[in-house]
């Protein structure tokens, strides 16, 4: 089945990460979203429903995840069938991103933040990464912080990683970016010295690059290149204006 086929989330700026849960209280099981009326259509796909939420929790996925996606496709009036099609894609997605996060750490599966961790995570993966590029941006977080003499915890490394990623499929939506420019601007965000909270300056640095006439992917490349020395906002800022002038 193609990607398009399927019902995924709306992507806006910064992939909304830090997205609420759509889970009202009460529903953490899909047992008990099956028992509710805005799961009667449905009813025909709960076999198959339930199996993927077997499967979830024996792989060690909060099973409130998948019951998000039931409500959001229900909300939606998704068909059964491509429901259905959607949350077993979603299982994988989410063992994908737990192996990045917790590999063989069962402590980790515990932790508060885990489930934002996931969701997140699948978010990317259905916007087009693949899980081995979400691992090395993650590695890259947490080699970053190692070399600024800083020890960042798995779920910690985690969040760095994927708010890098996030802003570069931004700018890669945005911008028209090559796939390897996507990545690398990833892996620098990751790697940089640059608070988390600022990754979303290089978008308004993008602009200024091609306002200048500057073309995306050499833009990337300049960005990629200040970031791996430590460049702030403004080094950056001047350097793309140098480099345009000549």
């Amino acid at each position: 089945m193609k990607r398009g086929s399927l019902f995924v989330l709306a992507i806006p700026a910064m992939l909304c990460i830090c997205l609420a849960p759509l889970v009202a209280e009460g529903k953490g099981s899909v047992v008990e979203w099956l028992a509710t009326p805005i799961a009667a259509p449905y009813a025909a796909i709960g076999p198959e429903l339930l199996d993927q939420a077997s499967l979830a929790r024996s792989l060690g996925i909060p099973e409130r995840l998948l019951v998000e996606r039931l409500d959001e496709g229900a909300l939606k009036r998704v068909p059964a069938h491509l429901l259905a099609a959607a949350i077993q894609q979603d299982v994988p997605r989410f063992a994908s991103v737990l192996a990045i996060i917790a590999p063989g750490d069962s402590t980790l599966r515990d932790h508060s933040g885990l489930s934002a961790l996931l969701r997140q995570g699948a978010i990317l993966l259905r916007a087009g990464y693949r899980d081995t590029e979400l691992r090395m941006i993650f590695s890259k977080a947490t080699a970053g912080a190692a070399a600024r003499g800083r020890q960042l915890s798995s779920v910690e490394s985690a969040a760095r990683a994927f708010n890098a990623a996030a802003v570069a499929l931004d700018a890669s939506i945005r911008f028209s970016l090559s796939p390897a420019s996507r990545q690398g601007l990833a892996e620098a965000l990751a790697i940089s010295a640059l608070p988390d909270l600022r990754f979303d300056a290089v978008l308004s640095l993008f602009i200024r690059a091609r306002g200048l006439g500057l073309q995306a992917d050499p833009a990337a490349a300049i960005l990629m290149n200040g970031l791996g020395k430590g460049a702030s906002i403004d080094a950056l800022d001047r350097e793309i204006t140098r480099r345009a002038s000549h």
